[in-house]
């Protein structure tokens, strides 16, 4: 069985919102969070999240995974900068 590639992805609209909605969060008034990427695992990332809380200053992480698919589709959009 082969794909047809003239079927547009379903996921398309899904992923491109969860890009949007990870960018909002990580947008300029987050401008002291960051994403480090610490492993490629073929078609995820696992990225360490670093948060600081605007009122107490406080940093937070957390290890999470991203998809290659929104990784790659937040640095094409803009809404990943490499640093």
């Amino acid at each position: 069985m082969s794909m047809d590639y003239r079927i547009p992805d379903p996921n398309k609209k899904i992923t491109d919102k969860l890009v949007l909605d990870f960018a909002r969060k990580s947008s300029d008034e987050y401008k002291n969070n960051s994403l480090t990427v610490l492993r490629d695992n073929g078609d995820s990332y696992t990225v360490l999240v670093t948060v600081k809380d605007e009122k107490t200053g406080e940093v937070t992480q957390r290890e999470e995974t991203i998809s290659r698919e929104a990784f790659e589709t937040a640095v094409k959009k803009g809404y990943l900068k490499k640093q």
